[in-house]
């Protein structure tokens, strides 16, 4: 089986820049993993803001864009993530934590594997606050996602009632983070 042909190098950045364009350079590359998780993605409710909307409603294209090449370097044939690192720069108060519960919680959802774990990894636990509330609030929106997945707000953990697979918020100290095993990490706030 032959994979996809692709660059993460976005040559021409800076004419997307002034021209207000997406920065990401290519498709998904497997359009189906994209449309799957993103029919999930778009549909969680940001219940921070006012009037709750959704992220299909309230995100700009970049967001939409870097959330669609994330879920779509998912090869289905093979299981295997083949993008594995992801970085998004961005200015404070623009989501960031808020964007990180929703990529992990419609990963955690949309999930194959049995017993899974999923980290997102917080320099403290205030910044891990962050991310835990909205992906509680996004789950207490949804009737399908609350029959689907249940919180445990003092462990900072939500378990896929049938898969039994976990997505767990921690603050990065060595008590929290040694003897982890999660497939998936995402680490808010890098630069703390």
């Amino acid at each position: 089986m032959s994979h996809p042909t692709w660059s993460t190098a976005c040559l021409d950045w800076k004419r997307r820049i002034r021209d207000r364009r997406s920065l990401i350079p290519f498709s998904p590359l497997f359009p189906a993993s994209a449309e799957a998780k993103m029919a999930v993605f778009t549909s969680l409710r940001i219940v921070d803001l006012p009037g709750q909307p959704t992220f299909g409603e309230a995100s700009d294209e970049w967001l939409l864009d870097f959330a669609a090449a994330v879920f779509g370097a998912f090869d289905p044939e093979t299981n295997r993530q083949l993008i594995n690192e992801y970085m998004l720069l961005i200015s404070k108060k623009n989501t960031k934590s808020t964007l990180a519960a929703g990529i992990m919680l419609t990963e955690l959802a949309c999930g194959f594997r049995a017993y899974d774990e999923n980290l997102i990894l917080a320099p403290t636990k205030e910044v891990a606050a962050n991310s835990f509330g909205p992906a509680m609030g996004m789950i207490d929106a949804d009737e399908e996602l609350s029959d689907l997945l249940k919180h445990q707000e003092h462990l900072k953990l939500i378990t896929h009632r049938e898969m039994k697979s976990t997505l767990k918020v921690v603050a990065a100290d060595s008590a929290t983070v040694a003897g982890k095993k999660a497939s998936r990490v995402l680490v808010d706030e890098l630069w703390l």
